[in-house]
């Protein structure tokens, strides 16, 4: 390929590039190498890509490291994926904007290697013919250790972690927040979630888990669980089948003394008329406090009414 040229990419002015075929039947590829690769670990591999003149790439793992050449072919206009061969825990595609879109593939190595390769195709991974304008623009390409991918993190010749994305707000008795009653609302989603992780979407608490409010998704028990608790005693506590991931779910939750509700989605209120409403101080967004349980995901919209929506509400704004 030629290249490459530099262009606008997510990150501004000159923060990507543009490759080129030159043109023929040949193979047109760019190779990404990164760190080394430790026998039967998971590995995700990211990317954002816009194709040029083209709507077909084909990203994943070679050799060293993952026998089987895991790769998947992704398709940027329709957002959907087909496997070519190799073995894949966890692939997606996702909307960037602007004709941008975040290519994701897990896999687990096989052997211990150093310096693991992943692999942006133009088309198929196969020789084929293109033209001197179809092409494609890259940017942020990262590999992480495990299946859960994180937003990009600029490195420059070492690794690097970033700090995790949290909000908290206080609650005062002259707020917007209403100790009494309430309705929390959030649409939102999960990227992938191991076993034994959790993530809260929100977590509305005292600086405790004596007194809550939360929505949290939890590997462990593979669901997404609503609760209120006052005084380490859970009132009002539902657990819903885990939504799939990657996809937006709506959940709303109405809180009021003796009078609780939930619905997901749409469905029909889960209600218990028997709850005692915790005294809180504090509101968390994307984890449970300043260093734990992080939501791996996005938040569309979050929500909060001042007073218990009525169950028929409940319902209709998570439709």
């Amino acid at each position: 390929m030629t290249g490459p040229t530099s262009v606008y990419g997510p990150g501004g002015a000159d923060t990507a590039f543009q490759y080129l075929s030159t043109g023929g039947t040949v193979p047109s590829r760019v190779q990404f190498k990164s760190s080394i690769a430790a026998n039967a670990t998971q590995y995700t591999a990211t990317v954002y890509v816009k194709g040029v003149n083209n709507n077909t790439v084909t990203f994943g793992f070679g050799s060293p490291g993952f026998t089987g050449n895991s790769r998947r072919q992704f398709y940027l206009d329709t957002l959907t994926t087909q496997g070519i061969g190799g073995s894949a825990a966890a692939v997606s595609i996702e909307d960037a904007g602007n004709g941008w879109r975040r290519l994701r593939i897990t896999t687990t190595a096989t052997t211990s290697a150093t310096g693991i390769t992943a692999y942006l195709d133009l088309g198929t991974r196969d020789i084929e013919t293109h033209t001197t304008d179809q092409g494609f623009q890259v940017y942020g390409f990262q590999i992480e250790a495990g299946m859960e991918h994180t937003s990009y993190i600029p490195t420059y010749g070492s690794t690097a972690t970033r700090a995790a994305d949290t909000s908290t707000s206080a609650l005062g008795v002259d707020s917007w927040y209403s100790q009494a009653e309430g309705t929390v609302f959030a649409k939102s989603s999960y990227f992938g979630l191991s076993s034994a992780s959790t993530g809260r979407i929100y977590d509305i608490n005292d600086g405790t888990t004596l007194n809550r409010h939360h929505l949290i998704i939890r590997g462990a028990n593979n669901d997404l669980r609503v609760q209120t608790r006052k005084d380490s005693v859970d009132g009002f506590s539902e657990s819903f089948s885990m939504p799939a991931a990657n996809n937006l779910f709506s959940n709303a939750l109405g809180y009021k003394l003796n009078d609780c509700a939930s619905s997901l989605d749409g469905g029909n209120t889960v209600n218990d008329n028997t709850v005692l409403i915790p005294t809180v101080d504090r509101m968390f967004i994307g984890a449970r406090d300043l260093s734990s349980a992080y939501l791996n995901g996005h938040i569309s919209r979050l929500a909060y009414f001042p007073t218990r929506l009525p169950d028929d509400k409940l319902k209709s704004i998570t439709t």
